[in-house]
């Protein structure tokens, strides 16, 4: 029913700064990965992951080469709704017992219509069935943070995914089998 998750997955950067690839770290606290899907017609039910890790590394000059790997627990699922949250746990959704993890890694980055933006195509892991996904990527804005010394890219990613697809397939159609999921982030750059 998540697709998060996705995700996730979120991506690269498009940096002016750089010459070669860099080690990006994800901001915990400026890092956002929810979903929405209609639930009945009746509403529209939203929902969060609020924990993650993940790694990422970028190349100005050969965006082709950069790459976005993450994976996100499925135990973080937050959807302001205890006994919700509890039921899309469990095997008839996610099954989390079995398969504690969504993940995502990116297998090709493209630079998109105008220079702000990025395809990043990549495999995502639900349930323990992979499929491959496409982030259509808007890199918000990349420099150093005006507080701190840190070197920070920003980015917002959108995909919709078919939660059948994952082998989620209860309630269909009453609730619906297309997940948005978007994602707001900010990376640091590594200094190795």
């Amino acid at each position: 029913m998540k697709g998060l998750p996705l995700f996730l997955a979120l991506c690269l950067p498009g940096a002016s700064v750089m010459a070669e690839s860099a080690k990006y770290t994800f901001d915990d606290s400026h890092t956002e990965i929810w979903f929405t899907i209609d639930h009945l017609g009746f509403s529209t039910t939203l929902g969060r992951f609020n924990a993650f890790e993940g790694s990422m590394t970028y190349d100005e000059n050969a965006p082709e080469n950069s790459t976005v790997n993450v994976r996100i627990p499925v135990t973080s699922l937050d959807m302001n709704h205890e006994p919700k949250e509890e039921h899309v746990r469990q095997e008839e959704f996610l099954f989390a017992d079995q398969f504690p993890d969504i993940r995502f890694a990116s297998t090709e980055v493209t630079v998109g219509t105008t220079a702000d933006r990025l395809m990043v195509m990549g495999d995502l892991s639900i349930r323990g069935v992979t499929r491959s996904v496409t982030l259509d990527v808007t890199i918000n804005k990349i420099g150093k943070h005006p507080f701190k010394s840190d070197y920070i890219a920003g980015f917002s990613a959108v995909t919709t995914i078919n939660r059948s697809d994952f082998g989620v397939s209860a309630y269909l159609p009453a609730v619906s089998d297309e997940v948005e999921i978007r994602i707001s982030t900010e990376v640091v750059r590594m200094v190795e």
